[in-house]
C-alpha cells in the first residue's frame, strides 16, 4: 500500500474484528481507514483505505442493514460529491442469503 500510488483501496473478505485496531493495518498513520468487520462468526468483513488528503464522509444506513458487510463513504472534490460501495455476500445459497440480496437492493 505504501509503495503503490493509489489513493483508495477496497479490501474484502478481511476477517478483521474488534481485536484487530486500524492502527495496525495502516502503522504510517497515511490513510483513514473505514471499517465494517463480521459481528458473528469467521471471515467476510469490508475495510476501505482513504488516503488522508481526499475530503471523505462516511454514509452511515438504518439499522435494519446492520447485519450487511457494506461500507459507504461520499468522496467530496469542491463542488462533485462521488458515492462508494464496497460490500461483501457471503457465498451461501440458503434462505439468508436470499433475504441479504433483499436487503442489498433495498
Amino acid at each position: 500500500m505504501y509503495v503503490g500510488t493509489y489513493d483508495l483501496y477496497f479490501v474484502t473478505e478481511t476477517w478483521h474484528h474488534d481485536g484487530v485496531w486500524s492502527g495496525l493495518l495502516d502503522p504510517n498513520s497515511q490513510f483513514n481507514v473505514l471499517r465494517k468487520d463480521r459481528m458473528d462468526g469467521r471471515g467476510g468483513g469490508v475495510c476501505v483505505f482513504a488516503r488522508k488528503h481526499l475530503n471523505i464522509m462516511p454514509v452511515t444506513f438504518d439499522d435494519e442493514f446492520r447485519d450487511i458487510e457494506m461500507l459507504c463513504f461520499d468522496l467530496i472534490n469542491t463542488d462533485k460529491r462521488i458515492r462508494f460501495f464496497v460490500l461483501y455476500r457471503p457465498p451461501s445459497l440458503d434462505n439468508h442469503a436470499i433475504n441479504y440480496m433483499h436487503l442489498l437492493i433495498k
